[in-house]
């Protein structure tokens, strides 16, 4: 984090002119669509959902009521302020006669974007900084992925999806069989998928597990209306209808060419978990699951008639598809909220569920 602030500092120190938000070609010279399809397939996202490893770590925190929802709240708005600062030190601190061709040929004659600058500003002497934090920064990432992917495994064998020998823990409370699923798969997607599709399926894939938490948040106050809570969304309804619509968006412009190969990737997990449950279907409240099918039917159909990414046959109009989009997730939302559980089902699961006591913890010591 030090890095990017100095990096920042230094760079609207050495140099910033503002004409270069306004020329050559603007301030968005792809418009609104470049911008919509960064989100997705440049990696923002990416670099804003590490706040979900606070949702992952969430059985290990002593006091969650505060925790949690600062540390949410925290990682996001340090997130945006670190990468909003470095992108408007960037840009000011470019010489406009780099821009004089337009930004489509922005050129740093074979160095990245981040030394190119740096060169031309004359600190020279940070590059040595920013390659030594370019090679220790991932480890950072790294760990506290790995913790929180095996907890993950772990959560989804104890709820049966995976097999039992993945809740087996070390004598420091590690699941270390957790550990290796993740580990073989993380280098089968090394060895055989290029990192830049890494990003952007991996964006759209977590995006799509994070439609799922509006339409929770307005079951449950429907189910448990009077239940004490450390903290009450006002205008829930809106709330989640407007992030649910936001993260049907956010997979949208991630493009066909990324939505086509989560399909995939959704179609081997389903059949995976029919041969798992295919005794059980009973157990799995297969009605109440029913809307994710024409959810993610209609999130393909749109990318493929739509505008964003490689394939795409661009039926669809830019601006009309944003709207269809929209549309189509406020009724995907209502019917999802109409399928849920009912109130007697749920309490049953409820009385089911196990009291853990809060001074013993789950895993470790």
């Amino acid at each position: 984090m030090a890095i990017p602030i100095a990096l920042s500092v230094l760079l609207i120190a050495s140099r910033f002119d503002t004409g270069n938000f306004t020329q050559p070609d603007g301030f968005a010279p792809y418009g609104l669509q470049g911008i919509m399809a960064a989100v997705s397939t440049g990696g923002v996202i990416f670099s804003f959902i590490g706040f979900r490893h606070v949702v992952d770590m969430a059985g290990e925190v002593r006091n969650p009521k505060v925790a949690i929802p600062a540390a949410l709240v925290l990682s996001i708005i340090l997130c945006a302020a670190i990468y909003v600062g470095l992108q408007i030190a960037f840009i000011g601190a470019l010489d406009p006669e780099m821009l004089k061709n337009g930004w489509a040929n922005l050129n740093f004659s074979g160095q990245g974007p981040l030394d190119g600058v740096i060169l031309s500003v004359g600190i020279v002497w940070f590059l040595s900084v920013l390659n030594i934090g370019s090679v220790i920064g991932p480890f950072g990432n790294g760990l506290v992925s790995t913790g929180s992917n095996a907890r993950i495994a772990l959560a989804l064998s104890q709820n049966g999806f995976l097999p039992k020998r993945l809740q087996i823990l070390s004598s420091f409370g590690v699941p270390l069989w957790a550990l290796a699923l993740n580990f073989l798969i993380g280098i089968l997607f090394l060895l055989t998928v290029p990192f830049t599709t890494v990003i952007a399926l991996n964006g759209a894939a977590i995006v799509v597990s994070f439609a799922v938490g509006p339409i929770a948040v307005v079951c449950l106050r429907r189910l448990m209306p009077d239940h004490p809570r450390s903290i009450r969304i006002p205008f829930v309804k809106v709330v989640a209808i407007t992030a649910f619509a936001v993260a049907t968006l956010i997979v949208y412009w991630s493009g066909w060419d990324t939505v086509w190969r989560l399909g995939i990737a959704l179609i081997v997990g389903f059949v995976l978990l029919l041969a798992r449950f295919h005794n059980r279907l009973d157990e799995m409240d297969v009605t109440e699951a029913l809307w994710l099918v024409p959810y993610f039917g209609g999130i393909g159909l749109i990318s493929l008639l739509g505008q964003f990414g490689e394939g795409a046959l661009k039926q669809i109009p830019f601006g009309w598809d944003i709207l269809l989009c929209v549309l189509f997730s406020v009724v995907i939302f209502g019917l999802a909220v109409r399928s849920s559980l009912s109130i007697k089902k749920f309490q049953t699961y409820i009385a089911e569920e196990e009291v853990l006591d809060p001074k013993k913890p789950v895993i470790g010591f």
